[in-house]
């Protein structure tokens, strides 16, 4: 196939065959690859006929061709409700619930950890549930400070360390 400039011809060609023949024949006839055809189409706004889209050469399912193959509404495939036979090692290597394995296992840190975001923020642990989104298992400690002390921070109030003044 070559690597050549687009000729008058050559679109002339492109512009007659491409609504009702596939890319793949134009690539033969003018000896370039089928991702050149689609792009100068595409250049030149070129669509495929409704005859064409109507063709067994569209691959397009007309209701009758592949209808074999389809599942019909209503089917129960045959292995619902079954479980998955595990085979070979892989019952060994399955997730089990309640386990930590991998980058989970290896950033795990207990309850009552500490952590300074990247806003400068002192964070304390407070619970590993793991119905939580992480961030929401990490308090900061001003607010840990505050309660402890004044009880419940007011509505509408915030609490925060002055900057380099922290607290564990």
């Amino acid at each position: 196939m070559s690597c050549t400039n687009w000729t008058h011809e050559d679109i002339e060609t492109l512009t007659n065959l491409y609504p009702d023949h596939t890319a793949k024949d134009i690539s033969l006839i003018l000896d370039r690859s089928v991702p050149s055809i689609y792009r100068m189409a595409r250049k030149l706004n070129l669509k495929k006929s409704d005859a064409f889209f109507a063709s067994p050469a569209s691959g397009r399912l007309d209701g009758v061709r592949g209808e074999s193959g389809r599942f019909k509404p209503g089917l129960t495939p045959w292995n619902k409700g079954q479980a998955h036979p595990s085979r070979g090692r892989s019952a060994e290597t399955q997730f089990k619930k309640g386990e930590m394995s991998g980058a989970a296992q290896h950033n795990y840190v207990p309850i009552g950890s500490t952590r300074i975001t990247r806003d400068g923020a002192l964070e304390r642990k407070v619970t590993d549930d793991p119905a939580l989104y992480p961030a929401k298992r990490w308090v900061p400690v001003a607010r840990l400070v505050w309660e402890a002390t004044h009880g419940p921070i007011p509505d509408r109030q915030v609490v925060r360390f002055f900057p380099g003044c922290r607290q564990l």
